[in-house]
């Protein structure tokens, strides 16, 4: 997600948290990788890789299989041979863990600029939430509170300063 909006920056296409959430709606989650999901990036690997997952996706014409690659052919000649080998890693379109991607963009009263949430990491049941927030400068200071017993059932966490534009890159907060 970040390295699409920086490389549609650096080719000066306009692409932003929008459209990215509108190609989200359209485009189903056909894998659960750790740290949400049960399998590992490795599983990904030996289930049929990436080429397989793009050729899953190109039967619900999400994919433009004519586009030209780095290898010098197009998406449809590199993954023509892919296969999926463990449907429980790479599940089919059909057959999704959820019919939208698994990463999304959120704006409200928290987050006025956006905030970006792993919805494939979040039960359901906790989609709609209404608790006290607890705000964080860094990642470090809110593991801090998890440490000494301050967060409490029901409480949101919300770390301010991380993101595209905040503390070194991206990172993941797995803590």
């Amino acid at each position: 997600m970040l390295h699409s909006l920086a490389i549609a920056s650096e080719a000066g296409i306009p692409f932003d948290i929008d459209d990215f959430n509108r190609i989200r709606e359209q485009v189903p989650q056909l894998c659960s990788l750790s740290p949400a999901g049960e399998y590992y990036i490795q599983d990904l690997d030996k289930a049929g890789g990436i080429s397989a997952l793009l050729k899953e996706l190109s039967k619900k014409k999400i994919i433009n299989l004519g586009e030209i690659t780095v290898t010098g052919q197009n998406i449809g000649q590199n993954v023509e041979n892919a296969h999926i080998l463990d449907n429980k890693v790479i599940r089919t379109t059909e057959n999704s863990y959820n019919t939208k991607g698994g990463i999304i963009f959120l704006k409200g009263n928290l987050a006025p600029q956006g905030a970006v949430v792993k919805s494939s990491a979040i039960y359901s049941d906790m989609l709609r939430h209404e608790g006290p927030a607890r705000v964080f400068e860094s990642e470090e200071e809110s593991t801090k509170a998890i440490l000494e017993g301050k967060i409490k059932k029901g409480d949101v966490m919300v770390i301010r300063y991380e993101g595209p534009k905040g503390g070194p890159g991206m990172r993941e907060m797995l803590t």
